[in-house]
């Protein structure tokens, strides 16, 4: 029995093989599995050869940066303080406090991770109180 790293790395020499023209039976004697394990890969992926996910671009918040910026309003950090800590636009860290609702507070920062994950609650279309029940 293999280890989850070793697995990992003979199926991606396998996808290597496969990619490059080799047939299945090839590419499991080259890389010394089982014709069945080689199949059962190819069927799992629908015969098409897995992509590589593409780093992130860095144009879009990562969670890391949206539960930084809610622990450092939290703590009383300014826009502009927070924007240069992060290394990104005040605009951006200003926008990311609108659309959350981070409120400065006297919370911990397990309740910054809660508010900073939980989009607002938009009001009513009507303007009603949602409490109030249909007459």
């Amino acid at each position: 029995m293999w280890s989850k790293k070793e697995l990992i790395d003979k199926q991606a020499a396998f996808w290597v093989l496969i990619a490059n023209g080799s047939t299945l039976q090839a590419a499991c004697d080259a890389v010394g599995v089982d014709r069945r394990s080689g199949r059962h890969w190819r069927q799992a992926t629908g015969g098409m050869v897995p992509r590589k996910k593409p780093a992130p671009s860095g144009r879009y918040l990562q969670l890391e940066d949206r539960l930084a910026i809610a622990d450092l309003h939290v703590a009383g950090s300014g826009v502009r303080s927070i924007a240069a800590q992060l290394g990104r636009s005040p605009s951006t860290v200003s926008r990311e406090l609108r659309s959350t609702c981070a409120q400065p507070s006297n919370s911990s920062k397990i309740a910054a991770r809660s508010v900073s994950s939980r989009p607002c609650a938009a009001p009513p279309p009507d303007g009603r109180s949602s409490s109030r029940s249909r007459l």
